[in-house]
């Protein structure tokens, strides 16, 4: 509930003027000001107990700072508004995959990725696709995997092993390496 509040609260104030425009200059400043402290009283309640009724109960939202940081990135980016509506906003603030390929998405870039007509696949697609994951599937089981098995304890003691068998595990360490990776590539390119 605070979350969503907190998202629209974001929005309302994003679309109520296209802030730079309609509003005074310092109206981002202030709903800046307002987000970090709403971060603020949720990741240390106990601080300021006479705001926080709840600060025996501490309230936990997972991904708050991610979800306080896209909304502050929305009201300061004032050019996109147009092209978000409420319903892509919240699938805007709440799209967690890009928190792991990177810095904070701009939302001129991935807004109109969010409202593009989607199509259903044909059946060469999805056949396509499921080739894909089963590809990575067994480059990240069948062979990366099954690497470690060798290199590991090669490299945990080298000293045991003849030069040979340490040139091996180089080479093999190369392929599980690659095969880790490309392994899941392949399956996010199939997703």
């Amino acid at each position: 509930l605070a979350t969503s509040g907190l998202i629209v609260f974001s929005y309302v104030i994003g679309r109520a003027g296209l802030l730079r425009e309609r509003l005074n200059e310092w109206t981002p400043t202030v709903v800046v000001v307002l987000l970090w402290a709403f971060l603020f009283l949720v990741k240390d309640p106990a601080l300021l107990p006479w705001i926080n009724p709840f600060h025996r109960f501490p309230i936990v939202i997972f991904g708050i700072s991610y979800i306080v940081f896209r909304c502050i990135q929305f009201v300061m980016d004032g050019e996109i508004f147009e092209e978000a509506d409420l319903p892509t906003f919240f699938n805007y603030v709440l799209f967690f995959p890009t928190l792991m390929a990177g810095p904070i998405e701009r939302a001129w870039h991935l807004i109109p990725q969010l409202r593009r007509e989607r199509t259903r696949p044909d059946a060469d697609t999805t056949y396509s696709a499921f080739a894909l994951i089963l590809l990575g599937l067994f480059k990240k089981l069948a062979i990366a995997d099954r690497m470690v098995a060798f290199v590991d304890p090669v490299f945990a003691n080298p000293g045991n092993y003849p030069t040979h068998t340490i040139w091996f595990a180089v080479i093999a360490y190369a392929f599980q390496i690659y095969c880790d990776f490309s392994g899941y590539t392949d399956m996010a390119i199939g997703c």
